[in-house]
């Protein structure tokens, strides 16, 4: 879904998010893009986006003040870095709901699953393939209202012909 060539053969970073690092040097800070004003987002603490959680307050996030966009981190370690690379693309209120109830619909095929992680897989690779994306382009996180909207339709019509996992 990232129409932005790669300097080497590692995934591309998500959608208007830039990386410096290159073969040879180390990692430098992300950019973070808005996707909606063009300008370099914020990285904040929970407090920020969910003043009225506290659970929230130690995660990070990227925001787009202006543009009421955001999007969360992935936890440091595991492979995600030091807890700055964004989880998705930064969202306006419009796409928060379109990603929220893409993935009430869609975790809806797995997670009861006895073996969540098989059908979880199963699923994505179920959903890559009626969109026409590669597995590694599947991700709700990184979709836009539309295709946010078509997962849900997806899997009503899945859900609709007795097909669900």
């Amino acid at each position: 879904m990232t129409d932005k060539a790669t300097e080497h053969q590692q995934p591309s970073p998500p959608m208007g998010v830039s990386s410096s690092e290159g073969l040879g040097h180390k990692p430098r800070a992300l950019r973070v893009t808005c996707p909606y004003c063009q300008s370099a987002a914020k990285l904040v603490g929970g407090r920020a986006i969910y003043p009225h959680r506290p659970d929230l307050a130690a995660k990070r996030f990227w925001q787009c003040k202006p543009c009421d966009a955001y999007v969360g981190c992935h936890e440091a370690g595991n492979g995600q870095g030091d807890g700055t690379k964004p989880l998705g693309r930064l969202a306006n209120a419009e796409l928060r709901k379109a990603k929220k109830d893409a993935h009430y619909a869609f975790d809806r095929l797995w997670l009861d699953a006895p073996n969540r992680r098989r059908a979880r897989g199963a699923a994505y690779a179920w959903l890559a393939e009626a969109m026409g994306l590669t597995a590694d382009e599947c991700h709700i996180g990184e979709m836009d209202v539309q295709q946010c909207r078509r997962v849900f339709q997806l899997v009503l019509a899945r859900k609709a012909a007795g097909t669900v996992a």
